[in-house]
């Protein structure tokens, strides 16, 4: 069992009305990350394939979207500076935009973003050419 599935599994334990919704299936998640030219790591299809875990995306309009993370909705207020990413937001903010993008940022999959008013910016995995278990994470 990786890290990620046993944090999962003790978020899960502590709040299991929140997540409910199930996950993608790994044949989804392969197919919606058609776009990312590497692989990512296991961890991170557990995390996709987990109840509660990201999907959909924001449209322009605030008030009008079709994301869904119950994960953010049992972590209180701290849903009000953490957002997951779920594929299809990653894929729209792909190869990033404020950056050429290089070679090693082309690697880089956004997986956890800060809201704007945060100086900080977006959690990104790196993938690889051949899957690993894990990878690591940057600071973008």
């Amino acid at each position: 069992m990786s890290d990620m599935t046993a944090a999962l599994e003790r978020i899960q334990a502590a709040c299991p009305c929140g997540l409910t919704t199930p996950g993608m299936s790994a044949e989804e998640i392969e197919k919606k990350l058609s776009f990312f030219p590497f692989r990512l790591p296991r961890e991170a299809y557990e995390f996709y394939q987990r109840a509660g875990a990201p999907t959909g995306h924001r449209d322009g309009d605030p008030c009008d979207f079709t994301y869904d993370c119950p994960l953010e909705r049992i972590l209180g207020n701290a849903c009000d500076f953490i957002e997951f990413q779920s594929i299809e937001l990653a894929e729209l903010g792909y190869p990033p935009g404020i950056y050429p993008p290089t070679l090693e940022d082309r690697k880089l999959f956004l997986f956890v973003s800060y809201r704007e008013h945060l100086k900080d910016g977006p959690l990104c995995i790196q993938g690889s050419e051949t899957q690993v278990d894990t990878a690591p994470v940057f600071l973008r």
